[in-house]
């Protein structure tokens, strides 16, 4: 359901009963012509598919009847609801109130590309998630900003003799570059005894590398 955050109210209800998503658990809907394509085509009206100016998309676990054009938002079944505007326009937030509550709505800056671009729903290792404007990607991965202010901490280390290793973690956003690190052993007179250079390398997916030691003090990497 598409709400009209100058009125408050509904303006385009699209029912997807019975449609799938993709072999990539994604689904798009819009306009003939779209690249993707769009799964489920909806022709575009005069004043666009999705209105300019302050609104909402809103998705809901309920049959398609019980949704009409001109009715105010509502939170019963819902499942999950982005608002957003132009950095010119004033707050949605009666639609704030009822479809995202304690939230904000997401805003669309008119100036971050001179070509298209799109609302992209970021999701982080770390299980960070937030909207961000971004280039437009339908039936593709979300283009998200690479996190540059990470922490990369000692997660964990064993001095087991038949299996030492240390484990480096980025907190969980994953693939962390390690360029510019350095990893040193120092023994119990301050005086290095291995040195790792970590450059070219990278955290796993869930953000963790691991620098393990066989019994010949030989460095065998594995992430």
């Amino acid at each position: 359901v598409l709400y009209n955050g100058n009125t408050d109210v509904s303006y385009r209800v699209i029912g997807i009963n019975e449609y799938y998503t993709d072999n990539n658990a994604l689904f798009l809907i819009g306009p003939a012509g779209v690249a993707g394509p769009p799964d489920l085509i909806y022709e575009r009206a005069s004043s666009g598919f999705i209105k300019n100016g302050p609104s909402a998309v809103a998705l809901y676990w309920a049959p398609e009847s019980e949704f009409q054009t001109g009715t105010l938002a509502t939170n019963v079944s819902l499942i999950d609801a982005v608002v957003m505007a132009t950095d010119d326009d004033p707050a949605a937030q009666q639609l704030i109130n009822v479809l995202t509550p304690g939230g904000e709505q997401v805003i669309e800056d008119r100036r971050f590309l001179e070509d298209d671009e799109s609302i992209n729903r970021c999701h982080y290792g770390n299980g960070d998630v937030f909207m961000t404007v971004s280039h437009l990607s339908p039936k593709l991965p979300n283009i998200c900003p690479i996190i540059t202010n990470i922490t990369l901490v000692i997660n964990e280390f064993s001095l087991t003799e038949d299996e030492q290793y240390i484990e480096l973690w980025d907190g969980g956003y994953g693939s962390t570059s390690l360029d510019g690190y350095i990893l040193v052993i120092f023994n119990e007179s301050g005086i290095s005894l291995i040195t790792v250079d970590l450059n070219a390398f990278n955290t796993n997916t869930n953000g963790y590398f691991v620098v393990g030691f066989n019994i010949q003090s030989q460095i065998v990497i594995d992430q």
